[in-house]
C-alpha cells in the first residue's frame, strides 16, 4: 500500500481533506494506466495486466475491449464525483478554517511618518544646534 500524505497536519479537518486528496489520486494514476492500456489495445498491442491479447488491424478487435471502455466510462464519472466533493471540500474548509492571528507592532520605527535623522538624533541626545 502507498503512503499517504507526506505530512500530517495538527488541523484533523486539513488532514481529512489531504487523505481525500490522496486517495483521489491513487485512483486518477489507476485511471490513467487503464486509459494508456484501453489506447495500446485498440491499437492491436497486448497487455496481460488488463488481459488484452494482441489484435491484428484485418480482424475484429477483442470483445474484451469495449467492455472495457464501459468501464473506463464508469471509472471516468466516479472520479469526477470525487473531485467535485473534493472541490466542495475544499471550499467549506478555506471558508471555516482557523485563520492565522497577525500581531502588529506599535513602535516609531513603524509609523509610517517621515522624520529626519537629525531631529531623532536631536530628542535621543538632546543635541544643541
Amino acid at each position: 500500500m502507498e503512503k499517504l500524505s507526506k505530512s500530517r497536519s495538527a488541523d484533523p479537518v486539513q488532514q481529512a481533506l489531504r487523505e481525500h486528496k490522496d486517495r483521489w489520486n491513487l485512483a486518477a494514476k489507476e485511471f490513467i494506466s487503464r486509459i494508456i492500456a484501453f489506447k495500446q489495445a485498440i491499437n492491436g498491442r497486448a497487455n496481460s495486466k488488463y488481459n488484452f491479447s494482441a489484435s491484428n488491424i484485418k480482424d475484429p478487435l477483442p470483445a474484451n475491449v469495449g467492455s472495457f471502455l464501459n468501464e473506463l466510462s464508469g471509472n471516468f464519472n466516479q472520479l469526477a464525483t470525487e473531485a467535485l466533493k473534493i472541490l466542495e471540500e475544499q471550499a467549506s474548509y478555506s471558508k471555516n478554517r482557523r485563520q492565522p492571528v497577525v500581531v502588529k507592532a506599535e513602535d516609531d520605527a513603524s509609523s509610517n511618518e517621515l522624520v529626519s535623522l537629525p531631529s531623532l538624533l536631536a530628542d535621543k541626545w538632546e543635541i544643541k544646534k
